[in-house]
């Protein structure tokens, strides 16, 4: 049985969430309204002013109160503008984005923490279903994807695309998009004294793309050269070897960490290393070999291993 329930809130909003006057209450504690966001009540009045992370909203006139941080993207559109002036059919979360990209169609879908959502398509899918789980057991204090998709400093979108065939996984600057994960979502890695299953290189991948974010969000806040600076390097690889090496170091504390959430059985590296060969898996949390390949795939299968094979007796299985 379920007793004392209390009504905290109730409105009545005009489109742009402006609140129709006498028709909303609210209790002393609760301070929140239109999207979940948390009201500033004190200089505009109750309901006239929003605070959605990045930038603060005024109800009354549907306008943000300074420019957008993703403006570049939209030369069409207002940067004061909020959400392309149709808040019926599109939401704005507080300005910031991941974008899963359908490899079939080309078509991008808004990725929306705990959204629930079922795509048709699978890898779609399997993306929306790594980014939970990253976001929902953050490590180290830290949470990666609520960063790149919320954090108000940051402001840049990562996209998530895979592969046209079996390769390595990568994280790399793009024109296109601030940001691109490459990554297959059936390869599965065996480095002989363990194995380790697809979500773990894309939380590898994920840290690199952290990492990069990091950098472009302190040189637009101070817009100095050397922060500037920093963030060329990265994205021309034009880093020191001490610097490389934290950066995979860092990748490689998290996707440990991450492989201990996922089972004790999970291979961990603690040197950058390649792994003895890879093979497809059906579930990405997973190290079980796939029943379903099909010929096109195992022979790209084979090619990589063959790769892998004459990399690894050239150089003693030390580095990608």
């Amino acid at each position: 049985m379920i007793t004392n329930i209390r009504q905290t809130s109730f409105q009545s909003l005009y489109p742009h969430s402006s609140p129709e006057p006498g028709r909303m209450y609210s209790s002393d504690n609760y301070r929140y309204s239109y999207n979940g966001k948390e009201q500033d009540n004190e200089i505009k009045g109750t309901g006239n002013s929003i605070d959605f992370g990045a930038r603060m909203y005024d109800s009354r006139l549907g306008r943000w109160l300074s420019l957008d941080p993703l403006q570049a993207k939209y030369p069409s559109l207002s940067p004061y503008q909020f959400c392309a002036n149709n808040p019926i059919l599109f939401i704005d979360p507080n300005g910031k984005e991941i974008y899963i990209t359908d490899p079939e169609s080309g078509e991008t879908f808004l990725y929306v923490p705990n959204s629930g959502i079922v795509y048709e398509n699978v890898y779609v899918n399997n993306v929306n279903q790594a980014l939970d789980f990253l976001y929902n057991n953050s490590v180290d204090g830290e949470n990666r994807v609520g960063d790149i998709a919320f954090d108000p400093n940051i402001g840049v979108i990562i996209n998530v695309n895979k592969w046209e065939k079996l390769k390595s996984d990568e994280f790399r600057p793009s024109l296109s998009w601030d940001g691109e994960i490459l990554w297959n979502d059936r390869k599965a890695e065996d480095y002989g004294d363990g194995k380790s299953s697809p979500i773990v290189s894309f939380a590898h991948e994920l840290d690199h793309a952290w990492r990069y974010v990091k950098l472009l969000s302190a040189a637009k806040q101070s817009g100095s050269d050397e922060d500037w600076t920093k963030v060329r390097q990265f994205e021309n690889a034009q880093l020191s070897p001490a610097e490389k090496e934290e950066i995979e170091n860092s990748a490689m504390e998290y996707e440990r960490q991450v492989s201990c959430i996922l089972s004790p059985t999970q291979y961990q590296r603690f040197e950058y290393i390649r792994p003895n060969k890879v093979y497809a898996t059906d579930n990405i949390f997973s190290t079980t070999p796939s029943g379903n390949v099909d010929s096109d795939e195992q022979g790209k299968i084979d090619a990589y291993n063959q790769a892998i094979e004459m990399l690894n007796l050239k150089d003693g299985n030390k580095g990608q």
